[in-house]
């Protein structure tokens, strides 16, 4: 009876949510002990993950923000709200990178280069034991917001809040 339950869960699609934690930092001669924590996203079909994507919003204030170069706090600075992506794609074909940015357009964001910020996080220990090595590392910035909620809504998977 429980093998019969346990397989007519193989043909939905299913999103999971949990947490992905950088901890620790550095920057030049500053090190610090907090957390950077990341609301983790992933869409599955039957056992195969289909899309993933990690999430965290930085504040000024947080010490990973020395991340980022000038001239990204000064984009930065300009945004209402901010968040950094990592995402992460099996087939293209079916829920793209591409599919992810239109659904953050939809939520007043627009992408923003971070290539600092995503340098310092991908030679981050705890990047490499968590294998993102394929996962894209991105920037979103709200400049007439705060943002509080964003929805994400691929097709044939239930729309969701992914903060």
């Amino acid at each position: 009876m429980l093998s019969c339950l346990s397989c007519s869960n193989l043909t939905q699609n299913l999103i999971r949510k949990g947490e992905f934690t950088i901890y620790r930092g550095v920057f030049e001669d500053k090190f610090w002990n907090t957390k950077l924590r990341f609301n983790r996203l992933s869409w599955y079909r039957e056992l195969s993950l289909f899309f993933e994507l990690l999430i965290v919003s930085v504040p000024k204030g947080s010490p990973f923000y020395n991340w980022f170069s000038e001239s990204e706090k000064d984009t930065a600075k300009n945004c209402t709200s901010f968040f950094i992506t990592i995402a992460y794609s099996m087939d293209h074909k079916k829920i793209s990178h591409r599919m992810l940015i239109n659904e953050l357009e939809a939520n007043d964001l627009e992408e923003i280069i971070i290539t600092t910020f995503a340098k310092n996080l991908e030679l981050h220990p705890d990047f490499d034991k968590s294998a993102l090595g394929q996962y894209k590392i991105r920037g979103f910035c709200s400049k007439t917001k705060e943002i509080n909620k964003i929805y994400i809504n691929f097709p044939g998977f239930n729309k969701t809040n992914v903060l």
